[in-house]
């Protein structure tokens, strides 16, 4: 209700109180003679009145009304001003929001939704990066660039020349994540969702990256070939030596009380020295220690021979040993130990020199325009 209406209300109420209680107030007046009470002598009281008095005492009373009617009609007559009012105020607030309606039906209101950031004019077919693009993860959970993804874009503007977009590949691909990582396609939406895109524009950005990744193989990975004798060379000029090293197992004997430690101990020593298994003990895999990576408290490994346990030591819960299974003397690494390091550390600089002079191209047949 409006402050307007409900002084109206107010009003309204107080006319209709007061005017009950006025002609309660008439009603009283009447009330003993109206319920049978035996009338008072009345006097005669005009007669020591001159008569120029009474008639105007009697004009008087057919002249002027009583202040009750007076006060009735003056709330009658306010009333229905405030109601004027009202129906006025009514009619502008009508005409107002009638104005707003037809005012914005002919120029609605307009809410920015996104906009371009970037265009990338190429050889085949423009491509666009919007702004909320640029918040948006990759598919590989690392945030992208604005120059990767010109770059992307320009790749993927490239690739179309030579027609490797195909839908199958696509969906072959989605099915070989569900499998290996035993998914559901609604696991795949959500996945495609929760990094900022639908289930169509995950399947694009997937399409993008199986065809940016063919064409990288073509243009860059497929001409990085070393060649053996420049392996064979490098090896040779560069000489690696592997550490001395021991291959063990770790063995861990449990003890059930304090008290019984030394008994525990000589029990274990015993089985040691007569070649008896433990069966209540832990074993673990065999694995390979380097020298330098051996502890202080453990350089007595060291000295070990091949076969041999070395003694018992307490720690936490029990007794650990180790057997020694084999050792491995310094030596020099061999040509092939090294080949797949030697061969990636030779690849490096020629696949970056490749890789920008396949960007550079990229950039001379491309234009990009940022209008950020």
């Amino acid at each position: 209700m409006s402050m307007l209406n409900k002084n109206l209300f107010i009003l309204l109420f107080s006319f209709v109180v007061i005017g009950s209680f006025a002609a309660d107030k008439t009603k009283n007046k009447q009330r003993p003679i109206d319920a049978g009470i035996v009338e008072a002598p009345v006097k005669d009281l005009d007669k020591n009145l001159p008569k120029d008095s009474v008639q105007d005492s009697e004009n008087k009373v057919l002249t002027e009304k009583p202040a009750a009617i007076k006060e009735n009609d003056e709330l009658i007559e306010k009333a229905g001003k405030e109601w004027e009012l009202v129906e006025n105020s009514q009619k502008i607030v009508k005409n107002k929001l009638s104005a707003e309606k037809e005012a914005k039906i002919k120029n609605p209101e307009l809410f920015l939704i996104d906009k371009i950031d970037t265009v990338i004019y190429g050889p085949e077919e423009t491509s666009i990066i919007a702004k909320s693009d640029l918040d948006k993860m990759g598919l590989d959970g690392q945030k992208r660039t604005k120059d990767k993804m010109i770059f992307e874009l320009q790749v993927y503007q490239d690739a179309k020349k030579y027609n490797l977009m195909d839908e199958k590949l696509v969906d072959k691909y989605i099915e070989a994540i569900q499998t290996q990582q035993n998914l559901s396609l609604n696991d795949i939406k959500k996945m495609f969702y929760e990094f900022g895109y639908t289930y169509e524009e995950g399947r694009e950005q997937l399409a993008m990256y199986n065809i940016i990744n063919q064409l990288m193989d073509y243009k860059v990975r497929s001409k990085v070939i070393i060649p053996e004798k420049e392996v064979r060379a490098y090896y040779d000029a560069n000489p690696v030596y592997l550490e001395e090293a021991y291959n063990l197992q770790r063995i861990f004997v449990p003890f059930e009380s304090q008290a019984d430690l030394d008994e525990e101990r000589i029990n274990i020593e015993s089985k040691i020295k007569n070649g008896e298994a433990m069966p209540y003990a832990d074993y673990s895999e065999y694995f390979w220690v380097e020298k330098p990576e051996l502890a202080d408290d453990k350089k007595f490994i060291s000295s070990m021979l091949p076969n041999s346990i070395s003694e018992p030591v307490l720690i936490e819960g029990g007794f650990e040993l180790f057997k020694l299974i084999d050792r491995r003397e310094r030596q020099l690494a061999s040509f092939d130990q090294r080949y797949r390091e030697i061969t990636d550390l030779l690849r490096e600089p020629l696949y970056d020199k490749l890789f920008d002079e396949y960007k550079e191209s990229l950039i001379k047949d491309s234009v990009v325009v940022e209008l950020e």
